[in-house]
C-alpha cells in the first residue's frame, strides 16, 4: 500500500534550488573551477556509497542477520553505526574539511540529509547521517535550512534524545534570524519563534515548569523582534505555566501535611486532607490517575466510586459508568476555577459522547436528554473559550491561508483514487490549495469513482501545528457537473500523520449544490494540530451519477 504524498512550496527553494545558489556564488570565489569540481565530486562520491550504505543497511535489517532478532528488526548499535559511517564517508568528508570554501560542506550535507531520508529500518544509520548533514549544514547560513531540517527528522525519529538536539535548533534558529535579511528574516523568525513555543510546550508535557516558564519568558523576547502580534497569547501560557507550577507546589504540601498528619494518628486531617488533594488532582490537575493512588485515604464515596473509573479509558466504560462519570463532572465543574471548570466540562462531554455512542437505540428518551445536555455543556465550554481560558498553552500558531497554502503538502490513498486522466504523482495536477475553480472535472480536482471504491480520508500536514477557526470545502455536484453528487457527510479530524484521531467538525446532511461548504471548527484547544483529515461520506450510486468531487480546500 503505497501512499502519494503531493508538496507544494512555493517560496521556499529546494534542496536542488540551494546547491543553485551555492554553485552561482562560488563561481565569484578564486579557483572557481577548482571548487566546482570539489562540490560535485563530493555529490558523486556520497551518490557511489550510498548504494553501499543502502545494502548494509538492508544487510543488518534482514531477518536472521547478525544483530538483528527474528522479526527482522535492526539491532545496529550507534558505535557500529558510526564505523560504517568512517569506512564509507571517511576519506570524502576529511577531503572536504580541507577546502577553504563551506560551499562543498553544504553541498555533501544536503546529499546526505537526502540519503537519510531513505534509511527508515535502522535508526542508527539514519541518526549518524543526519547527525553528520546537520554538523556539515550549520557551518555557514547557506547550510542553516538543511541543518534545520536534519535537527528536525533527528527530533522525530529519535525522541528519547530530543533535549539537546532541541537546544541546538532553537540556536541554530538564532542565528539563521541574525544571518537573514528583509522578507526571509521574518519568515524564519516567524519559524524561530514556532519552535520556541514547541520546545515550551513538550516541557509542559513533562511538568517540568521551571524550564518551561525560562522557554517562554526567552519567547516573549524573540516575539517582540519576529511576531510582536502574539506577546499576547505567550504571556497567557507564562500565566498558565505559573498557575500550574503553584498547584503542584501544593499537591507536594498536602502530601506532606497528609504523611505529618498520618505520623500523628489524626484521621481527621488525613481525610481532610486526602479529599482536597484528590479534588486538586482530578479537577485542576487532570490526573485521576495519580488521584487513584490516594483514595484509599478518603471516607467520600463519590471520589471512591468516581475517582477509579475516571482513570480507565472512556472506551473501557459501560453505558451506566459513562452517565455517572459525566453527571458527577459536571458537579465538579459548578465549584472549580476557571481552568478547572474547562477541564471538568470537557470531561463531562467526552463522557456524555461515550455515553450516547452505547446506548440502546430503544430509548430515544435517553438519548435525547443526553444529547441536550451536551448542547448545553458544549455553549458553557464556547464562554470560556470566548474568555481566553485554556486547559494549556499552545503553539498553535494562527493560519495565514494566501500564505500557509502554498506549503501545506497532503495525500491520501492512491488505489483508492478514481482513474480519471491525472498523474497522482506529479506535483503539476491535484492541486487541492490553489484558489482555481473550474466547471468540470479536471486534472486539478479530487475525485472518487464510487463504483471502484468508497473515499478515503485526504490529510493535510502543515508541518508545524495550527489552530484554523473554519474549514471550507469546495463540492461540484450534479447541478454543475455531470456524474457527480453530494457526500453524505463531510467530517473533519485532528490525527497524527498515519491516521485520523478527534472529530472536531461535521456537516450532515449535505446540500447538494456546488460551491463553498462551511464547516466552523471549535474554538477550544482540541482544535489544534498539525494534521488534518477531511472525510467524505460515500452516497449510495444513482444512474449516471457514479462520482464524489472535491474541488478546493482552505483552512481560514
Amino acid at each position: 500500500m503505497r501512499d502519494t504524498l503531493v508538496s507544494r512550496d512555493a517560496g521556499t527553494p529546494g534542496r536542488a534550488g540551494r546547491v543553485g545558489q551555492v554553485m552561482t556564488a562560488m563561481k565569484r570565489k578564486n579557483h572557481r573551477i577548482t571548487m566546482r569540481v570539489c562540490v560535485l565530486g563530493a555529490a558523486l562520491c556520497l551518490s557511489a556509497h550510498a548504494a553501499a550504505w543502502a545494502q548494509a543497511d538492508a544487510a543488518v535489517s534482514a531477518p536472521g542477520a547478525p544483530g538483528a532478532d527474528g522479526a527482522g528488526k535492526a539491532a545496529m548499535t550507534a558505535d557500529e553505526a558510526q564505523a560504517l559511517f568512517k569506512q564509507t564517508f571517511g576519506a570524502e568528508l576529511q577531503r572536504i574539511s580541507g577546502t577553504p570554501s563551506k560551499a562543498d560542506d553544504v553541498a555533501f550535507a544536503q546529499q546526505m540529509l537526502s540519503v537519510a531520508q531513505g534509511q527508515t529500518q535502522v535508526a542508527a544509520v539514519s541518526t549518524v547521517m543526519l547527525e553528520q548533514a546537520y554538523k556539515l549544514a550549520s557551518t555557514s547560513p547557506e547550510g542553516f535550512a538543511t541543518a534545520v531540517d536534519a535537527l528536525r527528522l533527528l527530533i522525530e525519529r529519535d525522541p528519547d534524545h530530543a533535549e539537546g538536539r532541541y537546544t541546538d535548533l532553537l540556536a541554530l534558529r538564532q542565528r539563521q534570524y541574525t544571518a537573514a535579511r528583509g522578507d526571509e528574516r521574518k519568515a524564519i523568525g516567524e519559524a524561530w519563534l514556532d519552535d520556541q513555543l514547541a520546545v515550551a510546550e513538550a516541557k509542559v508535557a513533562a511538568e517540568d515548569w521551571a524550564a518551561a516558564l525560562t522557554l517562554y519568558r526567552q519567547a516573549l523576547g524573540v516575539a517582540s523582534r519576529a511576531d510582536p502580534a502574539r506577546r499576547g497569547d505567550i504571556q497567557a501560557a507564562l500565566t498558565f505555566v505559573q498557575e500550574r507550577q503553584q498547584l503542584a507546589a501544593k499537591v507536594d504540601q498536602l502530601r506532606n501535611n497528609i504523611k505529618a498528619a498520618q505520623a500523628a494518628s489524626n484521621a481527621a486531617q488525613v481525610k481532610a486532607g486526602a479529599d482536597e488533594l484528590l479534588r486538586l488532582l482530578v479537577v485542576e490537575m487532570d490526573d485521576p490517575q495519580e488521584a487513584r493512588k490516594y483514595t484509599f485515604l478518603t471516607d467520600d464515596a463519590a471520589l471512591k466510586a468516581n475517582v477509579p473509573l475516571a482513570a480507565k479509558d472512556a472506551e473501557d466504560l459501560d453505558e451506566a459508568q459513562a452517565e455517572q462519570l459525566a453527571k458527577w463532572y459536571q458537579d465538579l465543574a459548578s465549584t472549580a476555577s476557571s481552568r478547572g471548570k474547562l477541564v471538568a466540562l470537557e470531561r463531562a462531554r467526552g463522557y456524555y459522547e461515550r455515553y450516547v455512542a452505547v446506548h440502546g437505540a430503544e430509548d430515544l428518551k435517553g438519548k435525547t436528554v443526553s444529547t441536550l445536555t451536551l448542547k448545553s455543556i458544549n455553549a458553557d465550554l464556547e464562554k470560556l473559550a470566548a474568555a481566553n481560558v485554556v486547559r494549556a498553552p499552545s503553539s498553535a500558531a494562527k493560519v495565514d491561508w494566501e500564505k500557509d497554502r502554498t506549503k501545506v503538502k497532503y495525500r491520501w490513498l492512491e488505489q483508492n483514487m478514481s482513474t480519471g486522466s491525472f498523474k497522482y504523482d506529479d506535483p503539476d495536477y491535484t492541486h487541492l490549495t490553489d484558489n482555481v475553480f473550474r466547471p468540470q472535472y479536471h486534472g486539478k480536482s479530487v475525485a472518487w469513482n464510487l463504483s471502484q471504491a468508497k473515499p478515503c480520508p485526504v490529510v493535510f500536514d502543515f508541518g508545524r501545528v495550527v489552530k484554523p477557526t473554519q474549514v471550507r470545502v469546495y463540492l461540484q455536484c450534479k447541478d454543475a457537473v455531470g456524474g457527480t453528487q453530494a457526500p453524505t457527510f463531510v467530517r473533519v479530524y485532528t490525527g497524527t500523520d498515519a491516521k485520523p484521531g478527534r472529530l472536531i467538525a461535521e456537516l450532515t446532511p449535505v446540500p447538494e449544490k456546488t460551491g463553498w461548504h462551511d464547516l466552523p471548527l471549535p474554538k477550544s484547544s482540541v482544535a489544534a494540530s498539525r494534521y488534518y483529515w477531511i472525510q467524505l461520506g460515500a452516497p449510495k450510486t444513482e444512474p449516471g451519477n457514479h462520482w464524489i468531487l472535491i474541488e478546493e480546500v482552505q483552512f481560514h
